[in-house]
């Protein structure tokens, strides 16, 4: 074991300057090692960066989502608002219908035609029971012997009902 002229503590080696493979530097005070601090504190802080930037972004994410969950839109809804409202329907329920294909859409079918209606409308309408749409309304009256009910597609905002039919 040698020193070199700059210091360092030197095993193994020809004459001492440690030119094998086998040479290991012994002096922890240099500023290789300081180097190797300061590159091992700036990956910590880079992955500690990297994580609370996905932290982030996945809080902005469902942020933006519970946005839309409290104060859903109408817009999916103007096509099938339009298809309703040009429709003037006085007829009577043949049968209800839930379409699978179309994620469980449930529709009430009436002599002429079929018309969506929410999931929640559904015990409310019965076969044999009377509908009566107006012309450029979105209020669908429903008259049965025993009851009188009006269901509103505009205040059924949170749904989302299907255009497909």
């Amino acid at each position: 074991m040698g020193k070199n002229d700059r210091g360092y503590t030197i095993k193994g080696g020809a004459n001492g300057w440690g030119l094998e493979a086998g040479a290991t530097w012994m002096r922890t005070n240099t500023k290789f090692f300081k180097k190797r601090e300061i590159m091992n504190i700036n990956r910590r802080s880079s992955s500690v960066f990297i994580l609370l930037s996905a932290l982030a972004v996945v809080c902005i994410f469902l942020l933006i989502n519970f946005y839309f969950y409290l104060f859903p839109t109408n817009d999916e809804n103007k096509e099938l608002f339009e298809k309703i409202k040009s429709r003037n329907i006085r007829s009577l329920v043949v049968r209800k219908s839930i379409d699978y294909s179309n994620h469980g859409a449930t529709y009430v079918i009436y002599e002429k035609d079929s018309l969506p209606i929410h999931s929640d409308w559904e015990e409310k309408i019965e076969i044999g029971d009377s509908i009566i749409k107006p012309l450029e309304s979105l209020k669908l009256v429903i008259k049965s012997p025993l009851k009188i009910d009006t269901l509103d597609y505009e205040k059924q905002k949170e749904v989302r009902l299907t255009t497909n039919f």
